[in-house]
């Protein structure tokens, strides 16, 4: 259980080695969370326009609604299970979006998802887990990308990179002896909201059709539903295929469906909530 062992993401070693000591020094600054994107936008296509490799792709960040998203070009040096590899990742950083001055909260939207994303609790569930003078451990039960490294005041994260995965691949991934032709992610999905429908004492939204029963026993599911439970992850993440990526383990080869954007939790939900219920006549 995450209360005997310590999970463990290091604060103080900063990012991938080959990212522009000019960029690490934004991310890292005492400028607040709100302006680092901007900063760091424009540093990123000053060393551009002189020739000089900043160590991301490209100048422009995959944005959401929240976060930006920064790729290194170079992979990671870790250690996973006692094997010296390296690891392809993704950096996060909060950003001022539209929302942000409705929540009523004084710290980003963004942060608070990097927060949730990057603590032990979450971690726990990481599929490979790093564990103090371990390096990284596969964890068979694990569901979510392990966080590599953040900003003690979330203002960004370093996560494992994961490529986009189709349904067609998450049906492929997800086949097990009991369940040769694996999952619908949609029906999966549905699986997933009629828990969490019953979790509030309300009736499951949809009904339950022939192969319920062998959906609620997939492994999959069952480590899906407990982490959503153990961290009070909202299923509006876990149920959009976007959110969700395809892991290839380092050492072994082998590809599994991770949730890679889980940092929606009960908390973030309702300051959603109230942000979008202030803008409702924008945002309905």
């Amino acid at each position: 259980m995450p209360n005997f062992i310590t999970y463990y993401i290091d604060s103080m070693k900063y990012l991938s080695e080959d990212v522009h000591s000019e960029i690490t020094d934004v991310l890292d600054s005492q400028y607040p969370a709100k302006s680092k994107l901007n900063l760091i936008t424009k540093k990123v296509r000053h060393l551009i326009s002189k020739g000089i490799d900043t160590g991301l792709e490209g100048d422009k960040p995959k944005k959401g609604s929240s976060r930006a998203v920064f790729f290194p070009k170079d992979k990671k040096p870790v250690t996973v299970d006692g094997v010296n590899t390296s690891i392809p990742t993704a950096i996060k950083i909060a950003f001022h979006g539209a929302l942000d001055n409705d929540t009523g909260s004084p710290y980003l939207l963004g942060e608070h998802q990097n927060e949730h994303e990057g603590d032990g609790m979450h971690q726990f569930h990481a599929i490979i887990r790093n564990i103090h003078d371990r390096g990284y451990v596969t964890n068979h039960d694990g569901v979510v990308a392990p966080v590599l490294s953040n900003h003690p005041e979330h203002h960004w994260l370093e996560m494992f990179r994961t490529p986009d995965i189709s349904k067609s691949k998450f049906k492929q991934l997800t086949k097990t002896k009991d369940m040769p032709n694996g999952m619908d992610f949609d029906r999966f999905s549905n699986v997933i909201m009629n828990d969490y429908d019953l979790s509030l004492g309300k009736r499951p939204r949809y009904s339950k059709d022939k192969e319920h029963d062998a959906y609620m026993e997939h492994p999959l599911t069952n480590n899906v539903l407990y982490f959503s439970a153990n961290t009070g992850t909202h299923p509006g993440d876990i149920t959009t295929i976007h959110n969700w990526g395809v892991f290839t383990h380092p050492v072994t080869g082998k590809e599994s469906p991770v949730i890679r954007d889980y940092g929606y939790n009960d908390t973030v939900a309702k300051l959603y909530h109230k942000a979008r219920y202030s803008n409702k006549g924008v945002f309905s």
